[in-house]
């Protein structure tokens, strides 16, 4: 999958978590409501852009960009860090780090209940 539809993938699963407007979101990520329209329809934006998406979310570009995780999943998962306060101050490459060890984490526990599931 390329960059742009993960990028709308990601944006769209953000905005329905918190239930938010294409306008309120926008207003939220410092850009136009025909800005995030484009870009839920997949439209490739700028750098500066998605520069600016990242800084207003906490989140890294690259898991912006990414389909490494579902995009529910990634979703939750950043909502859920982005409340700890040292997260959004460390690294970039730290929360990524971070985030592919919550990603392993969630894809071993999601089979060990496919595991215990299946049991008699």
């Amino acid at each position: 999958m390329e960059s742009a539809t993960n990028l709308s993938k990601n944006l769209k699963t953000f905005r329905n978590l918190r239930h938010m407007s294409q306008i309120d979101f926008a207003n939220e990520l410092g850009i136009s409501k025909s800005t995030l329209h484009e870009i839920e329809h997949g439209k490739r934006p700028t750098l500066d852009t998605v520069c600016c998406i990242s800084e207003h979310l906490g989140v890294p570009v690259s898991v912006l960009l990414s389909d490494a995780f579902p995009p529910t999943q990634m979703g939750i998962l950043v909502c859920l860090i982005q409340g700890f306060d040292w997260f959004s101050k460390s690294p970039p490459e730290e929360q990524e780090a971070l985030l592919s060890s919550l990603q392993q984490l969630s894809l071993s526990l999601a089979k060990m209940k496919d595991r215990l599931g299946a049991m008699p």
